[in-house]
């Protein structure tokens, strides 16, 4: 508000993120007004950085993300398109560079720019053959959003097919969850041990029950 500058994003997808995006903007028309030195990046040995690689599932929601090592950089989120620069200490900078991720060997904490920590856990990979992924087929209605997603083998890949995005390949992660670059799903079974349903979480909305149909 000092600056008497705004940026307003119109848009309401999770993949926009629309508070980087702003940013982003807002570091190009004021760059000569903000002038302090950005953190100082340290340059860690491969070994120090392979130690954080595994699959990280939020607390709260499940959300499922993955945190690997790519032609020499950290990456994390669902489909590992963040960036993450070393701090030191075991703590790295978004591409934001005001969210701040640490590890501790057993979880990864977020913490965004308003001081929100997100916290998630260390869990086991999970890799089901294609016999075992075809238990997942099938399609799952919504009463709470009236949609449908259909869940299909394509191959040895596991298709879902969405009201309004284009068909996503679904990528197991934990134990009877899976994710894309949208959402992850985590399927239910009935006392018998049958997959009956799955919720839904995505960035803005958590637990969206669907039930198999």
């Amino acid at each position: 508000p000092d600056e008497r500058f705004a940026v307003a994003i119109l848009g309401n997808l999770s993949t926009l993120r629309p508070a980087l995006m702003a940013r982003r903007i807002a570091e190009v028309r004021l760059a000569d007004r903000f002038t302090d030195p950005p953190p100082t990046r340290r340059n860690p040995p491969e070994a120090e950085l392979l130690r954080e690689q595994g699959l990280y599932r939020h607390a709260l929601s499940g959300i499922a993300w993955w945190v690997g090592l790519s032609e020499g950089v950290l990456r994390t989120g669902p489909a590992l398109d963040v960036s993450l620069d070393p701090l030191g200490a075991r703590k790295f900078l978004g591409p934001d560079e005001v969210t701040e991720v640490a590890f501790d060997g057993t979880t990864m904490s977020i913490r965004d720019e308003f001081g929100v920590v997100q916290r998630f856990e260390r869990v086991a990979s999970w890799v089901p053959g294609s016999a075992k992924l075809a238990a997942y087929a099938g399609t799952y209605r919504s009463l709470e959003l009236d949609a449908t997603l259909t869940f299909e083998m394509t191959g040895d890949a596991l298709r879902v097919g969405h009201p309004k995005w284009p068909p996503t390949t679904a990528s197991p992660a934990h134990k009877d969850a899976f994710t894309d670059d949208t959402a992850t799903y985590m399927f239910t079974r009935n006392p018998a041990g049958a997959v009956d349903g799955l919720t839904l979480s995505l960035e803005r909305a958590y637990h969206l029950r669907f039930d198999r149909v």
